[in-house]
């Protein structure tokens, strides 16, 4: 998966929720046998990851802390569904997402 990140074939879609989540594990110990820096590079590429604000929570999984991942995913496929209309019906070829962006 990170194979399909590093070659832009998948973006990464990440709340402030979901890398706090990120900094928690990988600071436990059974992660203490990866190099610091390769979980250092690792936090660093999240932090420049496409950011959604979730608008709404959800509890769905019974693992809570999953919950956000699946708030995160619903933000950014409603951004980017609205971002497509938008896109369509103003005549743009395409339509980007922002770096940070506000869910609908």
């Amino acid at each position: 998966m990170l194979d399909l990140l590093v070659s832009n074939k998948l973006f990464w879609c990440i709340s402030d929720l979901i890398l706090s989540e990120y900094r928690e594990v990988l600071g436990r110990s059974k992660f203490a046998n990866i190099p610091r820096s390769q979980i250092e590079d690792l936090l660093e590429s999240a932090a420049a990851a496409y950011h959604f604000r979730p608008s709404s929570t959800v509890s769905l999984s019974v693992h809570e802390p999953d919950n956000r991942f699946l708030e995160c995913a619903e933000a950014a496929r409603r951004t980017i569904w609205s971002r497509a209309i938008n896109g369509i019906s103003h005549g743009a070829g395409s339509s980007q997402v922002s770096s940070t962006v506000e869910s609908y």
